[in-house]
Parts: C-alpha cells; sequence; structure tokens
C-alpha cells in the first residue's frame, strides 16, 4: 500500500512537470509563428523576446487566476473549451466502453469457435476494421445510412430545433466509426491470448478437477488473458482520441476538434493571412494531454488490483 501510494505521488509530479512542459512547448512554438507570419520584417530575436515576456505572464495567469487567456473575440478561451469538451468526451468515452466490452466478447467467441466459420468471420471483420482508417469509412456510413437509407443524421444535428431523439441519432455515426478500430484490436488480443494458453499446465489441471471448458474459461482463462489488454488500453484510447478529432470534423460534430481547428486555422478576409489562436490551442492540448496521462496512471493502478502479483511501478 505504501509503495502504491508513492508511486502515484510520483506519477502526479510527473504528470505537471508534462504538462508544464506541454504548455510552454505549445504556447511558445504557436506564439513565435502568428508573430513571424503578421509581423514578417521584425527580427525574429525580438519576437522571441516578446514571446517569453507574453509567456511569462501567461503562466503567472494561469497560477494565479485560472486564466487560459481569450481568443481574438475576448471569450475565455478554458470556457469554450468546457462548453464543447462534454460532447466530445462523451462520444469518446461512449465508443472506448462499446469497444472494450465488444472487443473482449467477440474474441471470446472466436477463440471458443477456433477453426469454424463464426472464427473465421470474426477474424475476418476485425482484419477490415484495423486494416482501414476509421475517417475512409465514416464517409461510407454517412452515405448510406445518412443520406441513402435516411435511418441517422448524414451530419451532426447541431441546429437549435434538432429534437433530442435526432440528437441521439446524431451520435451513432461517430461512435460506430470511432469504436470500430479498437473492437478489432480488442478481439484479436484476446483471442490470441486464450488460444495461446488454453494448453496451459494450471488449466489442464482445472479440467481434471471436474470443470467443464466454460467453467475453466471463465474462472481462469479471462482473467489471464485480460491482464494484456489492460496493458494495451491506454494506446487504444490513444488512438480514439486521435481520431475522435478526424471523426468530428468530417462529420461535423461542434465539439472540441472542430473548435481546435479553428484555432490552428482563422482565414481572416484576406485569404493570404490567417489567425492563429494560441491560447485555444494550448488548453485544448493541455485537456487532452492531462486525460491521456491519468488514463495510464488508472491503467498501471488498475492492472496491479486485478493480478496482485505485480508491484505498481516495477518492471523485471
Amino acid at each position: 500500500m505504501v509503495n502504491t501510494l508513492r508511486y502515484i505521488f510520483i506519477r502526479l509530479i510527473w504528470l505537471v512537470f508534462i504538462l508544464l512542459f506541454i504548455i510552454s512547448l505549445v504556447f511558445i512554438s504557436s506564439s513565435l509563428v502568428q508573430r513571424a507570419i503578421w509581423q514578417s520584417r521584425v527580427p525574429f530575436s525580438t519576437h522571441i523576446v516578446t514571446t517569453m515576456d507574453e509567456y511569462t505572464q501567461y503562466i503567472i495567469g494561469i497560477v494565479s487566476r485560472w486564466d487560459w487567456g481569450v481568443n481574438p473575440r475576448g471569450i475565455s478561451a478554458w470556457q469554450l473549451m468546457i462548453e464543447r469538451a462534454p460532447l466530445s468526451l462523451r462520444i469518446t468515452a461512449i465508443s472506448f466502453g462499446i469497444a472494450l466490452i465488444l472487443g473482449i466478447l467477440l474474441g471470446i467467441i472466436a477463440a471458443r469457435n477456433r477453426g469454424n466459420i463464426i472464427d473465421y468471420i470474426i477474424s475476418s471483420a476485425t482484419l477490415i476494421f484495423v486494416s482501414i482508417p476509421a475517417f475512409v469509412y465514416i464517409f461510407a456510413i454517412m452515405i448510406i445510412f445518412g443520406w441513402r437509407l435516411e435511418w441517422v443524421p448524414p451530419i451532426y444535428p447541431h441546429w437549435s430545433w434538432a429534437t433530442p431523439d435526432v440528437i441521439v441519432l446524431g451520435h451513432i455515426i461517430p461512435i460506430i466509426t470511432l469504436s470500430g478500430l479498437p473492437i478489432a484490436t480488442f478481439s484479436q488480443l484476446i483471442r490470441s491470448e486464450l488460444i495461446e494458453h488454453r494448453d496451459e499446465y494450471h488449466l489442464l489441471l482445472a479440467k481434471t478437477k471436474g470443470l467443464n471448458e466454460r467453467q475453466v474459461l471463465l474462472r481462469h482463462s479471462i482473467r489471464n488473458s485480460v491482464l494484456p489488454v489492460i496493458q494495451k488500453m491506454p494506446e487504444v484510447f490513444s488512438i480514439v482520441l486521435f481520431n475522435s478529432f478526424i471523426i468530428e470534423k468530417i462529420y461535423n460534430v461542434p465539439g472540441v476538434a472542430r473548435l481546435f481547428f479553428d484555432s490552428i486555422y482563422m482565414p481572416l478576409a484576406d485569404s493570404a493571412t490567417f489567425l492563429l489562436d494560441p491560447p485555444m490551442i494550448v488548453v485544448i492540448t493541455t485537456f487532452y494531454a492531462f486525460i491521456k496521462l491519468s488514463s495510464d496512471l488508472i491503467v498501471d493502478i488498475l492492472h496491479s488490483v486485478i493480478d496482485p502479483r505485480i508491484t505498481i511501478g516495477y518492471k523485471k
């Protein structure tokens, strides 16, 4: 218990330093690019001095007043992100949760039916979803189920007169698209783990004691096979987070992704110039980095809880 608390404390300290590094890197780089575009005739050394002064004031504002700056229209960057984040996080969380449950179930079904038609269908489907990027087949889903069949909205229904049931239907396409690759990944992993360990000594011993194959599967095999899935969860969650930016932009979801893309490219009346929004870029990047780092820590703790033999923070 003491080692676990110590490990969590150290990880939290590192989390703060990593977030500070991300804030510094993103703010300084985006501000320098912005100044270089708008004041191209000013020496670059002047840009560096001015940016560093602004950076110091920016960090002081975050620490003392939780002030993450304002966008070019004078609106709080933090407030804008908080308004958009619930929708994006809801779609991402639901997609990952569905992928985890269905991936494990399909992997178990495929392993129990190894070599027959069910295994072939599941394995072929997972191979397709692993091979094709999500931003490719979302167009097929939008065209077939949105435009042709009209079962779901072809784009996210963010208009003011959209009814609650239409808004719920608007979640289906991005959730299906985002969960495809994780389902395939978890399914393949569980299937391979169950097949690889099905003939281990302790499983054979359990069968000799009178347990049937289903009991051995539920009591022993799945628990051992879930550990690699837990280790894989941060990586898969990162993929879902990354894909959500692209999928939200394609499906026109009014979430954090659209806010982020609008912040890194804001065309002005003169098409030859554009405006970056450093505070908005910083707050969104930091927020998602915090989610990613926190999920890694949670998975490490969960791993040690499921398998007490593993000492958290220790690697052989």
